[in-house]
């Protein structure tokens, strides 16, 4: 229902944006304007990122709305072809998405004040960029419960790449365990690397060592290597969407993909809401950072087959907690995780 009414909402800012664009209500032209510059090719795997947004235009392009497709080659051409399309003055919203567009965002952004941009997967500061990122410590948290309620040892691991990096992936998984049961132990370790897959073989060697069947992993490229190896220790992996390549094993219990729809509707509803307030005289909207998460089905869990039905049937509920209204803010920093409120989540949860 949710998602629907979002839908609708969209769509009313498009029509009434419409109607304020022509006296007599007789649209000979589009009314909103979007050109969607991709990331590089190498980003165009089927379902993830490109295609999702691409989809999610489609459904609104025609009528009141052009949508239009720009795919730079190599990221080297990526100022220059947002500059492009900004100079051209024929554009409501340049949207991108990703870190590699994002960052080009900053630059061309600050050269076309009067140009609105768009970021999904990204944050920019920009005053005229509509910035929508997600909620990594929500999906951590998620992979967090899981883990506790599915570990035999009581002993879950949890791997980045870096120390201090993305420390949103830690608390929200860390706090995800302690909802379940605070007893069970985390171990922490780190590939110190994004492209070396030989520092899986470190990182595997010490969570057997400690005893770890379950482990959530954030890691860059080792990733691939870690799942390999888990499945030969007999481990259970839980895999954020960091990286893309085969995510084929039976080690794999959930992997965590992304979800673009509600980030595309929400930069589309603010920029048709901006254009209507502008024609009217004022500029009253916010370009301030947006989050999404599970609340704005910004994830979907992959579960396998080999999950225990008790665990679905928990997480199921735990999703439903996000959706129904239930203020749920999850730790992302030391801070926010040594003052968390457990309480909301006594009784929730029952490890078998």
């Amino acid at each position: 229902m949710k998602k629907i009414v979002k839908h609708i909402w969209v769509i009313l800012f498009l029509v009434v944006l419409a109607f304020s664009s022509t006296s007599c209500g007789n649209v000979s032209e589009p009314t909103l304007r979007v050109v969607f510059m991709t990331n590089t090719t190498r980003f165009n795997e089927k379902g993830g990122m490109n295609e999702q947004i691409r989809n999610t235009l489609s459904t609104f392009s025609g009528g009141n709305v052009s949508v239009k497709i720009v795919q730079p080659m190599t990221q080297e051409e990526q100022v220059p072809t947002l500059r492009e399309l900004a100079d051209s003055g024929e554009y409501d919203l340049i949207l991108c998405a990703g870190y590699t567009t994002g960052k080009a965002v900053d630059v061309v952004s600050q050269e076309y004040a009067d140009q609105l941009f768009g970021t999904i997967d990204y944050i920019s500061n920009a005053s005229n960029v509509f910035s929508v990122v997600f909620s990594e410590e929500q999906a951590a948290f998620y992979c967090g419960v899981m883990a506790a309620l599915m570990t035999e040892t009581g002993v879950v691991g949890l791997v980045s790449s870096f120390a201090g990096i993305d420390v949103e992936y830690h608390y929200g998984f860390k706090a995800g365990v302690q909802a379940v049961d605070p007893e069970i132990v985390v171990v922490e370790q780190y590939t110190n690397a994004y492209e070396d897959i030989t520092t899986a073989e470190g990182v595997i060697a010490g969570f057997e060592e400690a005893d770890v069947d379950v482990f959530y992993t954030s890691a860059a490229a080792p990733t691939s290597r870690l799942i390999e190896l888990a499945g030969e220790k007999n481990m259970k992996v839980l895999n954020a969407n960091v990286y893309t390549y085969s995510q084929e094993s039976s080690s794999l219990a959930c992997i965590v993909n992304k979800e673009y729809a509600s980030s595309v509707e929400y930069v589309l509803n603010m920029t048709a809401e901006y254009l209507a307030q502008s024609d009217e005289g004022e500029t009253l909207i916010s370009t301030d950072l947006r989050y999404v998460g599970i609340d704005q089905n910004a994830y979907k869990f992959q579960l396998a087959a080999s999950v225990d039905k008790s665990v679905r049937e928990q997480l199921d509920k735990l999703v439903l907690m996000f959706q129904d209204g239930t203020p749920i803010v999850i730790p992302r920093d030391e801070r926010s995780f040594s003052t968390f409120d457990y309480s909301i989540f006594e009784g929730k949860f029952s490890r078998t």
